[in-house]
């Protein structure tokens, strides 16, 4: 008799041994060895005329572990396409299983596959229906919708609830392939077979309902906003416990329901008074139930999404002071994956209303002390959104440590948006201009490298607007980062931000930085500016950093040549040398006994004056001639704090037009020099030329040549002097052509700063008959 009652043995036993031998494989070539045989046995089995069909399921399975292990299965797929008609219902089963997981829509095969689903969807059998409507959520493409959508709909009306929950899944799935119903989908209501389910009696089947409805309001929501007392009153059963004991959770009515219920409900009020007013009540209940039901993470995880459906719908000050207390119990767990999602829900809640944030202060500076990375950054996020002007300090210092930290260290995007939330905390709530300057140097000098150059440009044309007394402070700030930075391991910025009150975070933060001793160069083209324009300024400061002229000079030139600079660096670079040596040119009133430039200047200036690079080359030889001219007119050319000044209409007009040349010009024709010819290219700049004229020259447009990229590329920051001459013997006419050409140039001539010209421009032409070239650089030592 218990042999009777004893279960059949499965005839599973080739699947048992050979699971067992891959258990005890002890190499992937003796797996590989074991499937490559286990391969052959079955093609061999599969294409026998004479296949045993009572063994077709555990074939199928054979296949899927062969297939999951990597190796190709592709010699069973038609088996398993004529297995799936098979009249055994274990089977079938096994080779729609197989099925799915060999193919996909879009295989050619799955076309050999719609009549025996179309067989097995009319089919008696329910168990067959409903594993029909499992393979057409899996492989039904958008060609063959069509010929499936008809029988998936009237399933919807099936007496087995399962069947009627896979029939709302497979439309749901032809409407993800269809979206916008201009396909197979075009005049199939969707909506209306929906509304139908998400009343019916089997809460499995309002489940299923529940995910196409949020799936189609994600796209738009207003259609379906009249279900919302519907789905309050669905949400409220279930809050209640009118729903079987089958779906509690926990001791939580069926929780996975409340989820999906407040998300789609979190979709159809947001920004919607109305329909947040009629939700509000019920999301109340389920976000108190939910709070007071006890600490298991299903709770957790109700609050979490009661929470974010409270700060996305319409603002309700009772719901967000409600919210406001739940979260506290997440953000004080000793779970680190709850404390994120309270941190999380916190920080909606503060975009809503940054007020109930205060109250969880304590509880948020204290994760900042965990050691989860993680946790740690979005806490940081979350001070973001708290900070306030009385304590921007603090959280700025805060994200400048992290960002120093190693946690950052090989994360480029993770550097790039610390560094972002600094910058746009530091312009909004600066409580001075000192502390700005202090901040964004720091931070070009940490995460400098992933800065945009336009905020060094931003930044020194802050300082130039300012008075003496902030220019003093900036050059006392970037001299302490030079003498950091070229004769210690690094933190620079961060050791002159605590020696000029930035605080003991600011001081840790030195103390603790990586030692590259190399200076970013946004941060070196910044200190370039500043000391080119109010270098002098050094001159008056406390020691140890007060320094001569000569010896601002030199700090730069070693920084620079420390950091292997660019050629954007290095034009910034001999722009400030050469705003130095006039200012000391003009304040001795001439070269003094050791010559203009000190020798680490001079040396410089020689190796840009014979350069590759146009734009370098051009500096260095216009900074030579500009030393040699007498100090009045040197000062009247490059004047001390001059770069904010603008030039008026008719000044800027006669800088344009080189006008003030002409005398110089006449004069060179006068004596025998050839008049200057302007190339093709300049021509058409001027209207001589047209589009045709360079095509019969075989020359392009300026409009189809490349552009030349700047050097500088900051914006106009280095300042070049721009003061070369036109060519001897030019008319008055092809002055004003180059002029044109080098417009910002003669401006920076007339205001004594200004902007640098266009990279890659030189003259046309050679020096003037019968001159003879020198070299600029002579005699610049006395």
């Amino acid at each position: 008799m218990l042999q009777q009652l004893k279960a059949p043995k499965l005839p599973f036993r080739e699947l048992d041994l050979l699971v067992k031998a891959i258990g005890e494989c002890r190499s992937k070539q003796e797996e590989d060895r074991i499937i490559a045989a286990e391969v052959d046995t079955l093609k061999q089995r599969l294409s026998d005329p004479r296949l045993d069909k009572t063994r077709g399921r555990e074939y199928m399975v054979r296949v899927i572990y062969c297939e999951m292990l990597g190796h190709d299965a592709s010699f069973a797929y038609i088996p398993a396409l004529q297995l799936a008609s098979d009249p055994s219902l274990l089977t079938k089963k096994a080779a729609y299983l197989a099925l799915t997981q060999l193919l996909d829509y879009k295989h050619e095969l799955v076309l050999l596959l719609v009549n025996t689903l179309l067989s097995d969807l009319k089919s008696d059998n329910f168990v067959v229906v409903a594993s029909a409507l499992v393979v057409t959520s899996k492989l039904i493409g958008p060609d063959l919708v069509n010929a499936v959508l008809p029988l998936v709909i009237e399933r919807l009306s099936h007496p087995r609830e399962s069947v009627r929950k896979k029939a709302v899944m497979a439309l749901l799935h032809f409407h993800q392939m269809d979206p916008d119903r201009s396909g197979p989908l075009a005049g199939v209501e969707l909506e209306r077979h929906f509304r139908t389910t998400l009343c019916d009696k089997e809460p499995s089947v309002m489940a299923a309902t529940l995910n196409a409805l949020a799936s189609l309001a994600a796209t738009n929501p207003a259609p379906f906003r009249q279900l919302i007392p519907s789905l309050t009153s669905i949400l409220k059963q279930v809050v209640e416990h009118r729903l079987p004991k089958a779906y509690d959770y926990h001791r939580f009515p069926a929780p996975f329901i409340q989820i999906k219920l407040l998300k789609l409900l979190r979709l159809l009020g947001a920004g919607d008074k109305a329909a947040s007013d009629n939700m509000s009540a019920v999301v109340a209940a389920t976000l108190r139930r939910a709070a007071a039901g006890g600490s298991h993470t299903i709770g957790h995880a109700i609050v979490y999404e009661a929470v974010r459906t409270v700060t996305d719908i319409y603002p309700n000050p009772q719901l967000l002071a409600a919210a406001a207390e739940a979260v506290a119990g997440l953000i004080k767990s000793s779970s680190h994956n709850l404390k994120y999602c309270g941190l999380t829900a916190l920080a909606a809640i503060t975009r809503v209303s940054p007020k109930y944030a205060q109250e969880h202060q304590v509880a948020v500076i204290d994760c900042l002390e965990d050691p989860d990375e993680t946790l740690k950054l979005k806490t940081l996020e979350l001070l973001v959104t708290m900070t306030k002007a009385n304590n921007v300090t603090v959280v700025v210092e805060r994200l400048m440590a992290f960002l120093r930290s190693t946690a950052c260290g090989g994360d480029e995007l993770l550097r790039r948006h610390i560094a972002g939330q600094v910058v746009s905390l530091a312009e909004k709530y600066a409580p001075d201009t000192a502390w700005f300057v202090r901040v964004m140097a720091e931070v070009f000098e940490v995460g400098g490298d992933v800065l945009q150059p336009q905020l060094a440009h931003n930044l020194c044309r802050l300082i130039a607007e300012q008075d003496s007394e902030l220019h003093a402070t900036a050059v006392r700030l970037f001299m302490q980062i030079l003498d950091n930075g070229t004769t210690s391991s690094g933190g620079a910025a961060a050791a002159a931000a605590a020696g000029l009150g930035g605080g003991a975070a600011a001081a840790a933060a030195a103390a603790g930085s990586s030692s590259s001793g190399l200076l970013p160069e946004i941060l070196l083209c910044c200190i370039c500016w500043v000391l080119g324009e109010y270098g002098s300024l050094a001159a008056q400061l406390p020691p140890p950093h007060k320094a001569s002229i000569g010896q601002v000079a030199d700090k730069l030139c070693a920084a620079v040549a420390s950091a292997q600079p660019s050629p954007a660096t290095r034009a910034h670079l001999l722009t400030a040398i050469t705003k130095l040596a006039a200012r000391q040119l003009v304040s001795q009133g001439g070269p003094g006994p050791a010559g203009v430039l000190r020798p680490e200047a001079q040396d410089l200036l020689s190796k840009a004056g014979s350069s590759s690079l146009v734009e370098l080359q051009q500096r260095a030889r216009e900074a030579a001639a500009l030393l040699k001219l007498p100090p009045t007119v040197l000062s009247a050319v490059l004047p001390f704090d001059g770069s904010c000044e603008e030039l008026e209409p008719a000044e800027l007009e006669e800088a344009r037009s080189l006008s003030f040349l002409d005398s110089y010009v006449n004069q060179a024709i006068a004596a025998g020099a050839q008049p200057y010819n302007p190339p093709p290219e300049l021509c058409h700049e001027l209207g001589i030329l047209d589009a045709e004229d360079l095509d019969s020259l075989g020359l392009q447009s300026p409009g189809a040549a490349a552009a030349v990229p700047a050097l500088g590329g900051l914006g106009g920051m280095g300042l070049g002097l721009g003061l070369m001459p036109a060519a001897a013997g030019a008319p008055a006419a092809a002055a004003a052509a180059l002029g044109q050409q080098r417009q910002q140039s003669a401006a920076a001539a007339a205001a004594g700063g200004g902007v640098r010209p266009a990279a890659g421009t030189a003259l046309k032409g050679g020096p003037a008959k019968g001159s003879s070239i020198v070299d600029p650089f002579k005699d610049l030592l006395g």
